[in-house]
């Protein structure tokens, strides 16, 4: 129980930090990047899992999979990322670095015979989170002077749902999800000559909004279909509902002597489109499992009260991983360990500049790995690192490494499960 205590403390701080980005100038575009994080587990996995049932942390994309769930799980997580961004449009590079309580969430599993779990918690949805530094040169009227813009914040999450087996063969499960959080653009413009005043100009929005997922994952399909070829295999697939977004927006210009500051309060909407994915789980012999997902969301239709339909471009995910388990068979629980390997790629909704002068969506890949150690009988570690580069084609503007790493801490207890009679 102590476990239990140390991590839900820790989760505690994640409700105001659950945005995590990799520093990107991009997220600087409506609400900032969509978070690509899918669970401590598929971090290491390219970031698949849809159809992965079993282990103990919970998987944030797909309800269905939280039926496998063995004991009541409390999962704290710390994301790390660093970017290296290269723009030769304006002729800057930028190095940033970002660190966050990336999520927390609470599994409960009431009935483990018909897979019913109830699950909770908070977790990143977009981030925003960049910094920009340039100068303007002196003309005959305006003295040289710079500007400097950062982002800060995004949107996080809450959810509520859960998960049950109406079948041997199929776990269903669907999830409420709340989006909440504010994104913020300071922009300061100083002067070299004492006399003119330098500005401050502060753009804040504060959105919330309802939204929801609906999954399923049908367990071994050889049996059901009396096939070879889909023996050992699951087949799973999720749904996540648009999110009508609703809040306000504020603007604060102010001057370094405090005077003719001004202020805008006015009233935002926005709309994010739904998400899709499928996904398939293959276990190649005890201990050894293979991923592989696909998910698509059409972000061009995304808007919000500043940000027209097109700034963004259709995203397409594909992404895939091993996972080795050790010491399945041991009685000991520090015998047991797993090993993950993964990579993905992904046409990422930031559209950018080309050579010629036309807007090109960024596609990214990225190499994953992690391992899990165990603290106890019911309590894992988790690391797992991400490194990759985003602008693949040559003829883009904008070039960018990311880094990210990721620790999460699992504590479980078993709760809801009779003790056995003599």
């Amino acid at each position: 129980m102590k476990k239990l205590v140390l991590v839900f403390a820790i989760s505690l701080l994640v409700p105001k930090l659950i945005y995590a980005g990799d520093g990107s100038p991009l997220s600087g575009r409506g609400i900032g990047g969509f978070s690509s994080f899918s669970g401590s587990r598929s971090t290491g996995m390219g970031n698949a899992g849809i159809a992965l049932i079993g282990g103990n942390e919970l998987s944030i994309v797909n309800p269905a999979s939280w039926s496998g769930l063995g004991y009541v799980t409390l999962n704290a997580i710390y994301s790390f990322s660093g970017n290296w961004s290269d723009d030769k449009s304006v002729g800057t590079s930028s190095y940033l670095t970002n660190g966050n309580f990336g999520g927390a969430s609470l599994g409960l599993p009431i009935q483990k015979d018909i897979g019913l779990v109830v699950a909770g918690g908070f977790d990143p949805f977009t981030s925003y989170n960049y910094q920009t530094r340039g100068s303007v040169p002196a003309t005959t009227e305006i003295p040289v002077w710079t500007l400097h813009n950062t982002g800060s914040g995004g949107l996080g999450e809450g959810f509520l749902g859960f998960s049950i087996k109406p079948f041997k063969w199929l776990s269903v499960g669907s999830a409420f999800r709340y989006v909440f959080g504010r994104v913020q653009t300071t922009r300061q413009i100083t002067f070299d000559n004492s006399s003119y005043y330098s500005t401050y100009s502060d753009r804040s929005t504060y959105l919330r909004g309802p939204s929801a997922t609906f999954g399923a994952i049908v367990e071994n399909a050889g049996d059901i279909f009396n096939s070879a070829i889909t023996r050992d295999i699951s087949i799973g697939g999720y749904v996540r509902l648009a999110t009508n977004l609703h809040g306000n927006f504020q603007l604060r210009n102010s001057y370094i002597d405090h005077l003719d500051t001004t202020l805008v309060d006015e009233s935002v909407t926005g709309y994010v489109p739904p998400e899709f994915g499928v996904g398939i789980t293959k276990v190649f012999r005890e201990g050894l499992t293979g991923v592989l997902d696909v998910r698509v969301q059409n972000l061009s239709k995304y808007y919000d009260s500043s940000t027209p339909k097109g700034t963004f471009g259709d995203e397409i995910f594909v992404g895939g991983g091993l996972e080795f388990f050790q010491g399945l068979r041991s009685l000991s629980p520090f015998d047991k360990r797993a090993y993950r390997v993964g990579a993905y790629y992904e046409k990422s909704q930031f559209l950018v500049m080309s050579n010629s002068g036309i807007m090109k969506q960024a596609d990214e890949i990225f190499l994953t790995g992690g391992i899990e150690l165990p603290i106890s009988y019911a309590a894992t570690v988790n690391f797992s690192l991400q490194y990759g580069f985003r602008g693949l084609a040559s003829d883009l503007l904008l070039k960018e490494r990311v880094l990210r790493f990721y620790l999460s801490i699992t504590g479980g207890e078993t709760w809801f499960f009779r003790p056995q009679s003599d």
